[in-house]
């Protein structure tokens, strides 16, 4: 299976997860698909450190608010399935899940300045809520973006990349090896689960 088809198939198995949880939901709730986290003034909410970047949910339901994410799915490799990306970074590949996609950014660089991933982070993410609704009723958006963090050799964060298209994480492969990365490894063994992933520090400036 080539990298783009490993890709699209983990955006779609998402994608099915997030629009059958909306739809269930639409049933007995008003539901508000892939919303901005925002202040009570209508401003988006960024974290208040790190990247100070934003956040969307899948959905909203306004009947049940404490549910906000569709499952997630996760695919493992029985042996890890190695590619080169651009002309020199290699990608090893350990499993894929779209809403939770973990990379490890090799060499380290503690000093880093990730003001090119929060451009990219925020060509994908909409902040205006430009993009109009596609065939599946979703914005091609992504949700969320974890703050880099020094791991052994590596730099490691997630990003869930919510309804975004495969084209979004192609583009973000493209910006690891533009800026010099070498290898990146995505997935772990212990691929963490959607009760594992704590996106509070997105929303810790909500008042």
């Amino acid at each position: 299976m080539i990298v783009s088809e490993l890709i699209d198939r983990a955006r779609s198995h998402t994608v099915s997860k997030i629009k059958a949880a909306i739809e269930e939901r639409s049933s007995r709730s008003k539901v508000f698909t892939e919303p901005a986290m925002r202040m009570k003034d209508g401003a988006l909410a960024h974290a208040v450190d790190g990247l100070k970047l934003p956040l969307r949910w899948d959905f909203y339901a306004v009947e049940e608010p404490d549910e906000k994410n569709a499952d997630s799915i996760t695919m493992k490799f029985i042996e890890p399935a190695f590619a080169t990306w651009g002309q020199d970074m290699k990608v090893e590949f350990i499993s894929v899940c779209w809403d939770c996609m973990i990379f490890r950014l090799s060499p380290s660089r503690i000093d880093e300045d990730w003001k090119w991933l929060t451009v990219w982070f925020m060509r994908w993410f909409d902040p205006d809520d430009g993009n109009q609704k596609d065939v599946d009723g979703l914005y091609r958006v992504v949700h969320f973006i974890s703050d880099p963090e020094p791991e052994e050799e590596a730099i490691r964060f997630f990003v869930d990349f919510g309804s975004a298209t495969s084209e979004a994480m192609m583009d973000l492969l493209d910006q690891f090896a533009e800026h010099g990365y070498t290898k990146c490894v995505i997935g772990d063994e212990k691929q963490p689960q959607p009760t594992d992933v704590d996106k509070s520090g997105n929303s810790a400036c909500l008042t």
